[in-house]
């Protein structure tokens, strides 16, 4: 490391007590967090467990299903995203009956 470089080193972290939500912050601002959504197929209200400076961060969203029916599409949806959350939803496609029941992960990065 130059003496021109910054370090970026983790100064708080946060686990909830169930393993669902957590959080990083590093010393020079940035942040990431995560967590679980079970699906209920409706649009869910989740609260950052660590606010951002502003709704410019990243946020990711990742499908855990294991439903064995290959013709069907998933997505997360992420709506009215704010500094402090987001509305989040999995969209399913499938030429069967029904939406995916598993549980999604999200993950977002930013300042």
């Amino acid at each position: 490391v130059s003496k021109t470089e910054t370090v970026r080193y983790p100064i708080s972290k946060w686990e909830s007590s169930d393993g669902k939500s957590w959080y990083v912050i590093y010393n020079d601002s940035w942040k990431e967090c995560g967590g679980i959504i079970k699906n209920t197929g409706i649009l869910i209200t989740t609260l950052l467990p660590v606010e951002f400076k502003n709704n410019n961060y990243v946020l990711i969203g990742n499908c855990r299903e294991n439903n064995t029916d290959y013709n069907a599409v998933y997505s997360v949806l992420f709506v009215d995203i704010s500094t402090t959350g987001f509305k989040s939803a999995i969209v399913y496609k499938s030429n069967n009956a029904g939406y995916a029941g598993e549980p999604y992960s999200w993950y977002a990065c930013g300042y």
